[in-house]
C-alpha cells in the first residue's frame, strides 16, 4: 500500500452496497487505503430472516469479487399476473440460457459472503491511529491531493425527489405445502402489487403484499390477532393454487415512498473533497420487481471502475480536475439505468392499480407470452437491469 496515494477514500456504510464497493475496488486493483465508517443497522432489523432478492446480474458481479456466492433459494421462473387471472407472462431462465434469473438470500448470509472478498489485501484497511508525532517531518508522506467520501447507506436526504405511492407493504414469510421450486409470483391487483418469492428455508415463501396504508395496517393486525383469517385472505388474493399454512416469523409493514437524491456527486473545491452517494443513500425504490439492491450494486460496480482508473491516472498526473471529471462522468453513466428504474417502479406501483390496466392487462400479458422476443426482453430486464433491456437484440 502506497502511503502517499493521491486519493484519500472513505466509505460510509456497512450494508451490501458498501461492502460490495470495497470488494469490487480490490478486484479492480485498488492499491491505496480504504477507510470504512460503519453505520448501525436499524434496531428492529432481523438479519436472519430479512430476505434480499439478487438478480442474475448482481450474482455475476458478486461472483467476480467474492470467494463464494451467498447461499439461498434460486429463482428460475417468474409469473406475472394481473387482477384475478392466473394466466399471464411467464419469464424463464432457460429463455436466456441462464441457470437462474436471481436468488433470494437472507441478509445475514449475504453479509457473511461479502466479508470474504477475492484479492483482499493482507493489510487491515481500517483507519490507523494517528502516529504522526512519532515520524520526522522528512519521513512524513505527502498528503493526499483529494478526499472522496462515498455514502453507501442511509436515506437519500431531505432534498430528494419524492413519489409517494400511498401504499405500505406487509412483509412476512409463510409456510406452505410443497411450494413450486425456484418460482416467484408478481400479481398486480387493484389495491397494489402482491409478490411471492422463494424462501431459503424449504417449504416457505416470502410475501410482499402492497396495499393502501390503512389496509396494510389492518392486515398486519389480523396476522397478529387472527392469523387463520389473514391466511385465508392471502390465499384468496394469490389465486395460484398455493395454500399458505402458517405465518413464519415476525411480520411488519413498511411505507412505500420512493426517494431519489437529485445529485449523485457534489464537489467542494476549497476543501479538496468530493462526495458520492450510491445505493440507498442515492435512491430508495418501490419494492415492485425487487430492483433496489440490484441498482445499488450496479452503482458500486461502476464507481469501483471509475475510482480504480482515476487512482491509476493520478499516480502519474496529480490534477484535481481529473477527480471532478471522473466522478461527473460516473454520475452521467448511472443516469439512464437509474432514471429508467425510477420511472418503471413508479408506474408499476400506481398505474397498475387503475381500472384500465386491470381490464387490459391480462390479455396484453397473454399476448406477450406468445411473443418470444418480447418475453426474453422482459426476462433480461429482471435479470440484468435496463441496460440489457434497452440494448438492441443480437
Amino acid at each position: 500500500m502506497n502511503p502517499s496515494a493521491p486519493i484519500d477514500l472513505h466509505i460510509s456504510g456497512h450494508g451490501p452496497v458498501a461492502l460490495g464497493l470495497q470488494a469490487m475496488l480490490w478486484t479492480q486493483g485498488w492499491n491505496a487505503a480504504i477507510h470504512r465508517t460503519p453505520t448501525p443497522l436499524q434496531p428492529d432489523a432481523s438479519l436472519r430472516t430479512r430476505a434480499i432478492a439478487l438478480s442474475a446480474g448482481s450474482l455475476l458481479l458478486l461472483r467476480r469479487c467474492l470467494r463464494e456466492l451467498p447461499q439461498g433459494a434460486d429463482i428460475r421462473t417468474v409469473e406475472v399476473q394481473v387482477a384475478d387471472e392466473t394466466k399471464g407472462l411467464r419469464l424463464l431462465a432457460r429463455d436466456l440460457n441462464l441457470e437462474r434469473l436471481g436468488r433470494v438470500v437472507f441478509l445475514e448470509e449475504l453479509l457473511r459472503a461479502m466479508s470474504a472478498p477475492r484479492g483482499q489485501p493482507a493489510e487491515d484497511f481500517r483507519l490507523p491511529p494517528d502516529d504522526s508525532s512519532a515520524r520526522s517531518s522528512t519521513s512524513r508522506p505527502a498528503p493526499p491531493l483529494w478526499t472522496i467520501q462515498v455514502q453507501a447507506d442511509g436515506d437519500p436526504g431531505t432534498d430528494a425527489a419524492i413519489e409517494d405511492s400511498g401504499q405500505s407493504a406487509l412483509i412476512a414469510a409463510v409456510r406452505c405445502d410443497h411450494p413450486p421450486p425456484a418460482w416467484a409470483l408478481e400479481r398486480f391487483r387493484s389495491e397494489g402489487p402482491l409478490a411471492l418469492l422463494p424462501d431459503p428455508r424449504p417449504g416457505h415463501l416470502q410475501v410482499v403484499w402492497c396495499a393502501p396504508r390503512a389496509l396494510s395496517e389492518a392486515r398486519l393486525d389480523r396476522v397478529r390477532t387472527d392469523p387463520e383469517a389473514a391466511l385465508r385472505e392471502l390465499g384468496v388474493a394469490l389465486r395460484c393454487g398455493i395454500a399458505p399454512l402458517a405465518w413464519a416469523g415476525p411480520a411488519s409493514t413498511a411505507k412505500l415512498i420512493r426517494r431519489a437524491r437529485r445529485r449523485l456527486v457534489e464537489h467542494d473545491d476549497a476543501a479538496h473533497l468530493s462526495t458520492v452517494w450510491i445505493g440507498n443513500a442515492a435512491q430508495i425504490l418501490h419494492p415492485v420487481a425487487g430492483q433496489g439492491l440490484n441498482l445499488g450494486l450496479r452503482d458500486a460496480a461502476e464507481l469501483a471502475r471509475t475510482l480504480a482508473d482515476l487512482l491509476a491516472l493520478m499516480r502519474f498526473r496529480r490534477e484535481p480536475g481529473a477527480v471532478r471529471a471522473a466522478l461527473d462522468s460516473y454520475a452521467a453513466l448511472r443516469r439512464s439505468d437509474r432514471s429508467f428504474l425510477l420511472r418503471l417502479t413508479d408506474r408499476l406501483a400506481s398505474a397498475t392499480t387503475g381500472r384500465i390496466f386491470q381490464v387490459l392487462g391480462p390479455p396484453c400479458l397473454r399476448a406477450l407470452q406468445e411473443l418470444v422476443p418480447a418475453r426474453r426482453r422482459a426476462a433480461s430486464l429482471f435479470a440484468f437491469g435496463p441496460d440489457a433491456f434497452l440494448r438492441p437484440p443480437g
